[in-house]
């Protein structure tokens, strides 16, 4: 294959390259602008969205690119020299690697026959495994079925049924519930994560996954033909290796199945290795603060008679305050100690509920409106989401119920058939506020939170990308193993067996997916 440039061709001319640079400069102004707007999120990303497809459509055909709908394939063949040197260097723990990756992924039952001829290796595996996902069900999870439940799935399914059972509770608690959240939202630098620690976060995480293919085929000496960049629009969006199709269809089982897995392996080890940092790098912020600086309050406030804009909140539970450790309160439900540099201190709840969300047909619809912070619910003060559900539960559906707003403004709202206020709370601290440097630190503090994002959002992202990359949903690798699999236990000639029902596990996956966007995007 012929080697691509990212922004210009041999073959261009000087007004096509000065053509493919306007189209980046007005795609980048058109997306920032957009993206520091204040207009709503769901306006922001169709805007986006629109403007990276049509800029992507044009620089495709300027460059002479590969391209759908607005995603660009650059082709190189840079990258190819260090895939080889590693391959060399270090076969024998690619291969190790790589069949870890393969457990972690799929639990130990898949494993154990997989590797049944090497108890040895699924030893070593059974205990690795069984101490990561005990660890990750000490952390917590958005889905409550995960928070109790996750050793047991990572241990029978891994990535995978960790993956699949988020989604499809998800998507029950949507189609059931007016109020339930999303577990998926699209990954827009500037929108749903920070734009630049963002952009190199992603960058990171696609670029090994990547590598890790081209190492792992090389390793087997499969050919690569080329790398290269994925862009769409202007952003880079993935990478890609091209290894020899037709070669790959005649390696054996095992080889296909290293080769297949190494990118989400390879991902969950920059998980581990990125969290750790991250988690080390942490200890080091605290050091330079002075506290955390009440930036905002309302004066109508529980807490307005004793913070104030300005106040610096010095500890937070005998700990140097941070907004980690008030964020943590609020998470946790905590009543805490908080003390201030001009020796003041409270003790009580810093949490506050929030209407994010109030569903067309709702109860609440003309009567509460998103934003409203809520004080008391039938006279009874609440502070966070569990209170509140307490206090509604008292009523009967159909009955009234008073909604006390902070300030002392008073709603009266009808429960529904289902005993519900049709609204969806936010618990969120109840004042704005953000991290104070010691004096003269801020130069020095600033570039370690940039840094600080980065590590934190690359763990996040490696470990999302290797749960979505192991589901069998079309172009993702999980697609594929999952074919290779079925069709060397079906055997040739029922590889249209394997072939449907790999297709119908992605259909019914993708449902899942789209279901969830639709309601981050308030389609329904």
């Amino acid at each position: 294959m012929t080697q691509a440039k990212a922004l210009v061709g041999s073959s261009m001319t000087g007004n096509e390259k000065a053509a493919a640079w306007a189209v980046i400069v007005v795609s980048a102004v058109v997306f920032f602008a957009t993206a520091f707007s204040t207009a709503e999120t769901f306006l922001k990303a169709i805007v986006i969205l629109a403007d990276l497809s049509f800029s992507g459509t044009i620089f495709a055909r300027l460059t002479r690119s590969e391209g759908w709908y607005g995603v660009v394939m650059l082709r190189s063949k840079k990258g190819l020299k260090a895939m080889d040197d590693l391959a060399r260097a270090y076969p024998g723990p690619a291969k190790a690697i790589a069949d870890f990756g393969f457990t972690i992924s799929y639990g130990l039952p898949i494993a154990a026959h997989v590797f049944r001829s090497e108890w040895r290796k699924l030893g070593v595996h059974a205990v690795l495994v069984a101490a990561f996902y005990w660890w990750l069900q000490s952390l917590p999870a958005a889905n409550s079925l995960l928070n109790s439940f996750t050793l047991l799935i990572g241990l029978t399914t891994g990535l995978l049924g960790l993956g699949l059972i988020s989604l499809i509770s998800s998507t029950a608690a949507i189609l059931t519930l007016k109020t339930a959240p999303s577990s998926v939202a699209p990954v827009i630098p500037g929108i749903t994560i920070p734009l630049w620690e963002g952009l190199i976060a992603l960058a990171i995480v696609v670029a090994v996954h990547e590598l890790s293919h081209g190492i792992l085929a090389r390793v087997v000496n499969l050919k690569i033909h080329s790398s290269g960049l994925l862009l769409f629009g202007f952003l880079p969006i993935g990478a890609f290796v091209e290894p020899d199709e037709r070669a790959f269809t005649k390696l054996a089982l095992e080889k296909k199945r290293r080769i297949l897995i190494a990118g989400t392996t390879s991902n969950f080890v920059f998980f581990l290795l990125f969290f750790a940092l991250y988690a080390g790098a942490s200890s080091l912020a605290p050091m330079m603060l002075a506290g955390v600086q009440v930036t905002a309050i309302e004066s109508n406030s529980t807490l307005a008679t004793f913070l104030t804009a300005g106040t610096v909140i010095t500890t937070v539970d005998g700990s140097k305050g941070s907004s980690g450790l008030v964020m943590s309160a609020v998470l946790l439900s905590k009543s805490v100690d908080l003390r201030t540099s001009d020796g003041r201190s409270y003790s009580g709840k810093v949490s506050q509920l929030v209407v994010s969300d109030i569903p067309k047909g709702s109860p609440s619809t003309g009567i509460l409106a998103a934003g409203d912070v809520i004080d008391k619910i039938g006279g009874v003060a609440v502070r966070t989401t569990g209170e509140a559900k307490d206090e509604i539960s008292r009523k009967k559906p159909g009955e009234a119920l008073t909604i006390t707003l902070t300030g002392g403004q008073e709603r009266r709202v009808t429960l529904n058939a289902d005993g519900k206020l049709g609204i969806s709370l936010m618990q969120a601290p109840a004042f704005a506020f953000e991290n104070e440097p010691l004096p003269g630190y801020r130069p020095v503090y600033e570039p370690v939170l940039f840094v600080l994002t980065i590590l934190g959002l690359t763990a996040f992202l490696s470990f999302a990308l290797a749960i979505v990359n192991i589901l069998p949903v079309f172009t993702t690798d999980g697609y594929r193993i999952a074919y290779e699999e079925l069709c060397a236990t079906l055997g040739k000639k029922r590889e249209r067996l394997a072939r449907n029902a790999t297709l119908a596990a992605s259909i019914f996956i993708l449902g899942l997916l789209l279901v969830n966007l639709a309601r981050w995007f308030k389609f329904f």
